[in-house]
């Protein structure tokens, strides 16, 4: 159902509707949600417990994660944004390392949940400044587990069967040079990781200005 969905979604315009979302988290019946579930809060107890308490409940936290898992199914079959491709091609967006063309093209949804995004966000605020970036490090630092680089690594195998993408042909090259590296490469993944999780938290805040 996924890669149907992202087929008929076309080209990556950076967004990924409700709507589908929600038509996929639909099919997932009691015992597969239930599943996805109890596998988050087995790695993940403490954060879920100090968000469940903060939100006075669970069940809008669990369609959350629900959602999350299918919105990331469809994430990982799609290549990044035009505008990014675009970007990549004409050297407007950072590409020195494969850090830098990883950071600026995976969604950072992929790898982190919203109930780790919020976690972080309610002991870090939302920043951008020096100090809440050092606050951030420390907590990803907490947050960060195998399961985050594998995610990295599984999401830039999946990506790169994407390619080639032709209209892009040397954005096509670093992006494949970059998700070899990541799939082989468990430190430069950590790393890729603790990035994403900043632009997961300055994306949000954009995303909650923008609706205000």
């Amino acid at each position: 159902m996924a890669e149907d969905v992202a087929a008929s979604l076309g080209p990556n315009d950076g967004t990924v509707s409700l709507a589908h979302v929600r038509h996929i988290s639909g099919l997932v019946d009691d015992r597969e949600r239930r599943r996805l579930v109890e596998s988050f809060t087995a790695e993940h107890g403490d954060q879920w417990a100090l968000v469940c308490a903060d939100a006075g409940g669970v069940e809008a936290l669990e369609g959350a994660l629900v959602e999350g898992a299918a919105r990331v199914a469809i994430l990982e079959r799609r290549l990044p944004p035009e505008t990014r491709l675009a970007d990549l091609e004409v050297g407007r967006a950072p590409d020195g390392t494969s850090l830098d063309v990883l950071t600026v093209t995976l969604p950072p949804e992929a790898v982190w949940s919203i109930v780790e995004a919020n976690h972080a966000e309610q002991r870090v605020g939302v920043g951008p400044s020096p100090f809440w970036t050092l606050a951030l490090e420390e907590v990803v630092a907490e947050l960060g587990t195998d399961v985050h680089v594998e995610r990295v690594r599984g999401l830039a195998r999946a990506l790169g069967r994407q390619l080639p993408e032709p209209r892009y042909p040397r954005a096509t090259a670093l992006l494949a040079q970059a998700y070899s590296r990541a799939a082989d490469d468990c430190g430069l993944a950590r790393q890729v990781a603790r990035q994403l999780m900043g632009i997961y938290l300055v994306q949000r805040a954009s995303y909650s200005t923008s609706r205000n």
